[in-house]
């Protein structure tokens, strides 16, 4: 049993649980927004947090069980490859057998790509996405505030054809609807069954923390909504 009050712990911070969890309440609260452009607010983040909860998983496995932790060369080279392709190799990294928990032909391997290329060019913004839009009348003034800005088109995006080929997400990031946070959500669901059937582990393993007493040593592993202020992972909301 724990000691009572005042008495110092340290715990590990579940980055993949965090993530996850902010994963699913902006799907949540997507699916309960009536406006357009807050319910694609949502879903944008959404699809950033589906990376991040992928990458802090991989990376979580590969710290735990990978067997070349003690060859920094080789250890800095796996971290610096791309999170899919951790994937694709975390069964020979960590378990050395020839089992993959992901194999390059899947579809979903295709999905992941996609979802690590619209993250990518969301966030390093090197180049400007194109899309197609179509010219809707003639080019007329608006008037902006009060002043004149001279002729402009007006342009319509057609909804529907600009998507990614594995995810169907819309290049256009207006255009984005609850369905394709959904898609997000399932890929990460999906890797993180691959992962506890392949590392025989559960899921509330993967969801949990590391509690240590004062001197530094391991106590157990609890769930997380013994934390103050954590979401809890059965109602997913915070206590």
């Amino acid at each position: 049993m724990l000691n009572p009050k005042n008495i110092m712990k340290q715990i590990t911070i579940n980055d993949y649980y965090i993530h996850y969890n902010d994963l699913i309440s902006f799907l949540d609260l997507a699916k309960k927004e009536t406006v357009n452009w807050k319910k694609r607010l949502f879903i944008r983040q959404l699809i950033l947090k589906a990376c991040f909860a992928l990458e802090s998983l991989i990376n979580q496995l590969l710290s735990r069980f990978s067997r070349y932790k003690d060859i920094p060369e080789l250890f800095d080279h796996i971290e610096k490859l791309a999170t899919v392709e951790k994937i694709v190799s975390l069964h020979t990294i960590c378990l050395g057998d020839r089992d993959p928990i992901l194999k390059k032909s899947e579809h979903l391997y295709s999905q992941i790509k996609e979802l690590f290329g619209i993250r990518n060019d969301w966030v390093h913004g090197k180049s400007r996405t194109r899309i197609n839009a179509e010219q809707d009348g003639e080019m007329g003034w608006i008037d902006m505030l009060g002043k004149e800005l001279g002729d402009f088109p007006y342009l319509k995006i057609p909804s529907g054809i600009n998507l990614k080929a594995a995810t169907k997400i819309p290049v256009n990031p207006f255009e984005l609807e609850v369905k394709h946070g959904e898609t997000c959500v399932s890929i990460v669901d999906e890797i993180e069954k691959r992962v506890c059937e392949k590392f025989s582990i559960s899921k509330d393993e993967i969801h949990s923390l590391t509690l240590y007493d004062e001197g530094g040593n391991k106590v157990g592993v609890y769930p997380i909504d013994m934390v103050w202020g954590a979401y809890s992972p059965k109602k997913n909301k915070e206590v």
